[in-house]
């Protein structure tokens, strides 16, 4: 490890002060004593303006130059900083003078100030700007030296995504790999990742979610809009419209034969039309007939639609009250065996000791000290504790959820059960109505028995005579036949309007059928990308568990959490520094932020394998500093000492 000591400071016209010296006979540690006002923190500024020309704030912008008891400038003055290192055994001299700059124009009487230069030394040789920076830089990372040679810096002037990133480096990320085998819950994540990272997959099914869920709200929409579609059937009857069409199609062939008949001539072909119209007419009364009894029937047949419309409805509230009460028994199913095996899981944990073999190092095999040991244990029952806390929350939480679903499912039992029995009566109606159906059509008056039937039977009786004896003009009855036809064919191409309602019907509920199937898959779907989205937000809970443990071993009194739990469940990285947990930011008092910015020092020195002198200011506020490889330059208050006092 490279280990880079303060042999000597040297300060001159400073910051108001106008001599000084900070001299380590040994490279030992070093004691700053002055009342405050005395330029103790000027000493760690000159030293970071000396290597990087920034103060101990990092601020490039600060004035070092001496000023009157007026506040102003005084001028003609040269102000040095120089120091003397010593890395690997070897001692090093860096020098900065920093002074003003005077100039006599052409004509001028006096000279008038023009600005400032700086000049570098490096072991008393001058150098040039570059030249001095890239030694510097060659000695140490200025980033990396101003961590290591301030308790504060990490904490305070880092920002939180910087501080991260160091302490990733430190600690080393984990595989998606070895996050996965931690947690069996993960298994199938695997299979289910493909070639996709879990960022990219839990970002795919979110929106893959969001997609489906709203094509999902827009199937119900669609259904409604066919079902609105579908044309009013109520008053007619699919069978009977078959039956007309193809009684008038029979007809029509019968009225086209005779109308060839009497084309070709035959007296006798036509009185054989004749008497096949009057046999149409027959059958017309007979249809017609058939029609009436189907409207004296028609009130009862619309009763029975509306109560087939209700069972229709009925059915469809009782499966969806079914598949309500199956995913919430589901629901249950599953969160009663999570909240068993968070139970498992607690007294798994309760059970977990502080091993005895821990109290020994695995390297030496001596016996950590009393005060190491009773701080490891300490460490081991406070995360026991919180662990069982977490358990224990998680339970609750199962537990809370578990019930209201039970409370739902009680809710939904009654409710089904209502809709079973509406179910039943409305079936019993369906089926005494049908009854009541079959008695009327029984009951109805042949055809053969009415007025019309009679007098058209007559007036068939009457052609038939006709033929016999050879009566009747042909010409007058092919006109007549051809109007017959037409009449037919009018009667035909209305009853076909009526007839494709019913297909059209049948096109629309097929569509409907198509778009429940639909539901059905993206209910599916929606389903998968939920699961998806559960196992990546669980993969990354136990990834952070897993980092934040890695990282948290790197160090004695520090701890990091790199992960803050959102509303939504889900996690957002975040970089908080804690001392036995109260977080570095908020509360931390003075000696815990020191000891804890040395701690991390420490763990600094071990990574990077440097390590550098430490100004601690306020050290009056630390009774015990934690052991460190560092050189430490402690700037203490001393309300006695007026000016600056050095000891070592």
């Amino acid at each position: 490890m490279k280990n880079i000591r303060l042999i000597n400071l040297k300060l001159r016209n400073f910051k108001g002060i106008k001599e000084f010296e900070l001299a380590s006979r040994f490279e030992e540690n070093l004691a700053v004593y002055g009342a405050n006002g005395t330029g103790k923190t000027s000493i760690f500024d000159a030293f970071m303006y000396l290597l990087f020309d920034k103060d101990s704030q990092n601020k490039k912008e600060f004035s070092i130059k001496t000023r009157d008891e007026n506040g102003e400038e005084i001028h003609f003055l040269e102000h040095e900083v120089s120091a003397v290192l010593s890395i690997a055994m070897k001692h090093t001299e860096l020098k900065k003078v920093y002074k003003e700059k005077w100039t006599k124009k052409t004509g001028a009487i006096d000279k008038e100030f023009t600005g400032h230069t700086t000049d570098y030394y490096i072991n008393d040789v001058k150098a040039k700007k570059k030249e001095y920076m890239d030694f510097v830089s060659d000695l140490i990372d200025e980033n990396t030296f101003k961590m290591i040679t301030s308790p504060t810096f990490f904490s305070e002037q880092l920002k939180w995504q910087e501080q991260r990133d160091v302490v990733m480096t430190i600690a080393g990320d984990v595989t998606d790999e070895e996050v996965i085998q931690s947690n069996p819950e993960l298994a199938e994540l695997t299979d289910l990742l493909g070639a996709r990272s879990v960022e990219d997959a839990r970002k795919i099914a979110i929106q893959k979610r969001k997609d489906v869920n709203e094509q999902l709200q827009n199937i119900p929409v669609r259904i409604d809009e066919a079902a609105r579609n579908m044309p009013d059937v109520s008053e007619l009857d699919q069978q009977l419209l078959t039956d007309e069409i193809q009684a008038l199609e029979l007809s029509k062939d019968e009225k086209q034969g005779e109308l060839q008949n009497i084309r070709n001539g035959s007296h006798a072909a036509e009185l054989m039309i004749q008497k096949s119209k009057i046999e149409g007419e027959l059958q017309e009364i007979k249809n017609r007939h058939q029609s009436e009894v189907y409207a004296a029937t028609n009130d009862k047949r619309q009763d029975m639609s509306n109560l087939q419309g209700k069972i229709a409805s009925a059915e469809g509230v009782q499966r969806s009250l079914q598949d309500t009460f199956e995913t919430l028994t589901k629901s249950i199913e599953t969160k009663t065996h999570q909240k068993a095996q968070l139970e498992q899981h607690w007294y798994a944990k309760k059970q977990e000791t502080f091993d005895e073999h821990r109290a020994t190092c695995p390297t030496c095999e001596q016996t950590f000290p009393p005060d190491k040991l009773d701080q490891m244990i300490a460490n081991f029952n406070n995360e026991k504790a919180a662990a069982l806390e977490k358990i224990v929350a998680d339970g609750q939480a199962l537990k809370e959820q578990i019930e209201s679903h039970q409370n739902q499912l009680d809710f939904e039992e009654a409710a089904r059960k209502t809709a079973k029995e509406e179910l039943q009566n409305l079936c019993v109606d369906l089926a005494l109505e049908q009854e009541k159906l079959a008695e009327m059509e029984a009951n109805a008056t042949k055809v053969e028995n009415t007025g019309d039937y009679v007098t058209k039977f007559q007036k068939l009786e009457e052609v038939r005579k006709q033929i016999e004896n050879g009566a009747q003009s042909s010409t007058v009855r092919e006109s007549e036949v051809r109007n017959e036809i037409g009449s037919i064919e009018n009667d035909i191409a209305a009853l076909r309007t009526d007839l494709s309602k019913f297909e059209t019907i049948s096109n629309i509920n097929a569509r409907i059928e198509e778009l429940k199937k639909e539901q059905a898959e993206l209910a599916d779907l929606f389903n998968e990308c939920e699961k998806m989205v559960f196992l990546t937000n669980k993969f990354t809970q136990a990834k952070a568990s897993l980092l934040e443990g890695r990282i948290n071993d790197k160090f004695e009194l520090v701890r990091f959490k790199l992960f803050r739990t959102l509303i939504n469940g889900g996690l957002e990285e975040c970089c908080e520094v804690t001392v036995n947990g109260v977080p570095y930011t908020s509360g931390l008092n003075t000696a815990s932020r020191i000891n804890g910015g040395l701690d991390i020092i420490n763990s600094l020195n071990e990574h990077y394998q440097v390590a550098a002198p430490i100004f601690i200011d306020n050290r009056e506020s630390v009774t015990e500093l934690i052991k460190t490889k560092s050189q430490v330059i402690s700037l203490i208050v001393s309300e006695n000492d007026k000016t600056l006092k050095v000891s070592e």
